[in-house]
């Protein structure tokens, strides 16, 4: 299992990463604009011979973006090696997929006294007419929020298509892969990466796409390899890109349709590498630090079960005050209430476990309040924290009750648990809108299934497409398991958490 962590970097901003195994440091890069989640495979292979640092790209992921207008991949590369020499490493191997492949070969072309070993992996050439032809296609989907909700089709016809073309928008049938569509669930995870990457998500997208070519590649002298192998969906770009002649330090590797094949190659000239090279040796558990920081900053709790997201504001000795969220929401639509408490004793707001960044829980166990409960203690305990103050909404005040032995709940009866209705991933993506349907009727009204004149909010509604694009997003990372969640909130309190 992967550790996930984050660097602060001198200018305040914090990258995401997830490291995995021991050995000498490696750099794992992923496609845009997804992030270093979609890496297990990856990690799978690598982290027997090396420690795998699977960065988020800024701008990608839980990692802050550059604050560049159009970024180059230089400008993401140098972010990427500082982050590199903020966890230790003045020497690393690199390994980029697609979009990280572009990034790869601008770390072993800037830093070649650094990055000693790149692997190219999901890459090719892009002409230029090319590069224009996937722009004007609609290549770059506006996925602006829209108040219908439709924007979420969008997101998800980007997603499915990955696997049906290329260009995903692609209509020529000469241009299809030949591959089964993606499960539904496949989809909807890549599909999360996807908002995690909001509105600006082709920024990098677009700095590799005008990277893509075989000129990027002049000035890389470090030992390389690139791997072509049968089952890319890029495997044509990548034979014009082989035709076209690779800088002698660039070594081409073939490999089957199927992962094991892909990574196997790799994987052989990985150890290779490690034999000639004498990199440090570290391991993956070793690069999780707690940051000394009282700033607003992210940061994650550790159980025996997995890793708590958690954001910690202010500071001094009084004792902490934990906030906790309402089932299917995260702690990131709480900052605003914890900024304000946090101006007189530290803060700390931690995201439920299936919710926000934290783990997930395993399939077909039960959700209780008593697990929940255990879980926030023991993450606070791996920060050193015995004692706090608990508050929270709906079933985070549930929580918050049971931790401070206050268990008096207002429960909904079960009948109505009937109305809430079911986000499992669908192939035809309805979950995406009755997703927002739902968080606009909450917004709406009280109950949300209650639709009833008598049960419309008499307050001033703020239904701004991106405050429910963010509430959806939300809910629909708890995904399948929200009905359940949501059961549980209303059980043990009742109608407070959707209030």
């Amino acid at each position: 299992m992967a550790n996930c962590g984050y660097v602060t970097l001198p200018n305040g901003r914090q990258i995401h990463f997830r490291a995995e195994g021991s050995g000498p440091p490696l750099l794992v890069l992923h496609p845009s604009p997804q992030h270093s989640g979609a890496m297990g495979a990856a990690l799978n292979a690598f982290s027997p011979l090396c420690t795998c640092i699977a960065m988020d790209t800024p701008g990608y992921g839980w990692s802050d973006a550059i604050a560049l207008e159009t970024p180059t991949v230089s400008d993401y590369a140098v972010v990427l090696n500082d982050v590199m020499t903020a966890l230790g490493f003045d020497r690393y191997f690199v390994y980029g997929a697609a979009t990280g492949a572009q990034f790869a070969a601008e770390l072993g072309k800037l830093y070649p006294d650094r990055a000693r070993f790149v692997m190219l992996d999901s890459n090719g050439h892009i002409s230029d007419e090319m590069a224009t032809r996937l722009i004007d296609s609609g290549y770059f989907a506006d996925v602006t929020p829209r108040r219908d909700g439709g924007h979420l089709l969008t997101y998800w016809d980007m997603c499915r298509q990955l696997f049906f073309s290329f260009p995903w928008n692609s209509d020529d049938p000469a241009e299809r892969l030949g591959l089964d569509l993606a499960p539904a669930d496949m989809t909807h995870a890549i599909f999360l990466r996807y908002l995690l990457a909001g509105k600006d998500y082709a920024k990098a997208y677009k700095a590799a796409l005008h990277s893509e070519k075989r000129a990027h590649l002049d000035g890389l002298n470090v030992p390389s390899i690139m791997t072509r192998w049968e089952g890319s969906p890029v495997k044509n770009i990548a034979d014009d890109l082989i035709n076209m002649g690779l800088p002698e330090c660039i070594t081409v590797h073939y490999a089957g349709a199927g992962l094991d094949a892909r990574y196997g190659v790799q994987a052989d000239a990985l150890k290779q590498q490690i034999a000639t090279q004498a990199l440090p040796s570290t391991n993956a558990g070793s690069l999780v630090k707690p940051d000394p920081s009282t700033d607003l900053r992210r940061t994650y709790l550790c159980t025996d079960f997995g890793q708590l997201h958690a954001y910690r504001l202010g500071g001094g000795s009084q004792t902490p005050l934990v906030l906790l969220h309402a089932a299917g929401q995260s702690g990131g639509q709480m900052l605003g209430q914890a900024a304000e408490l946090a101006k007189d004793r530290p803060v700390w707001v931690i995201d439920l476990p299936h919710h926000g960044g934290s783990f997930d829980l395993p399939e077909g166990g039960t959700i209780s309040l008593d697990t929940l409960a255990t879980y926030i203690q023991l993450g606070l305990k791996s920060a050193g924290i015995d004692h706090a103050d608990f508050t929270g909404r709906g079933l985070g005040g549930a929580i918050a009750g049971k931790i401070s032995g206050n268990t008096a709940t207002a429960a909904v009866p079960p009948a109505h648990h009937e109305d809430l209705p079911d986000l499992a991933p669908q192939d035809d993506g309805t979950h995406l809108i009755r997703a927002w349907s739902t968080c606009r009727d909450m917004a709406i009204f009280h109950p949300f299934w209650d639709h009833r004149v008598a049960a419309q909010r008499d307050t001033p509604l703020d239904l701004s497409p991106a405050i429910l694009h963010a509430k959806t997003a939300d809910m629909l990372r708890v995904g399948a398991r929200w009905r359940e969640f949501m059961q549980l909130e209303l059980a043990e309190a009742g109608l407070s958490g959707i209030a």
